[in-house]
């Protein structure tokens, strides 16, 4: 047994979805996932449950917000607005795939116009939207 250390739910799903489980050892599966975990990078946007000013970002009440590891990078009125942000830098059109989660208090207006956008501007990125159901974030973009 291999313990792989992750950060965010998005390195665990890499790991998960792209190791080869029939290498010759754990060892070699272990180091794989680390490799793998290295690349990928996990946006979430969520609310604000107060005003504040983060990373040079003034935060208002009822914002949403766009960051990632703890650092927030966008806060914007409209949620499709800090999803877009986010993705902008997060630098998403280097990636060959992003997953796109929505979950349940996704607006689904704003969900499709996020989603309309993230396909028009990063047409070389496979963007694969998934009906995640999480509670606490609105989005999470998983890019690998």
């Amino acid at each position: 047994i291999r313990v792989i250390k992750t950060k965010t739910i998005g390195e665990g799903y890499a790991a998960l979805s792209m190791a080869d489980f029939n290498a010759e050892s754990a060892d070699d599966i272990a180091a794989e996932a680390a490799e793998i975990i290295s690349t990928v990078v996990t946006g979430m946007v969520s609310t604000a449950v107060r005003d504040t000013e983060i990373d040079g970002v003034n935060i208002q009440k009822g914002n949403y917000l766009g960051f990632t590891e703890g650092k927030v990078y966008a806060a914007d009125a409209a949620m499709d607005g800090a999803c877009i942000s986010l993705a902008e830098k997060l630098d998403a059109g280097k990636y060959d795939v992003m997953l796109f989660i929505y979950g349940q208090n996704a607006l689904p207006e704003a969900t499709e116009s996020a989603l309309k956008t993230l396909k028009s501007r990063y047409k070389k990125t496979e963007i694969i939207p998934i009906d995640g159901g999480q509670p606490i974030y609105n989005y999470i973009m998983i890019l690998e």
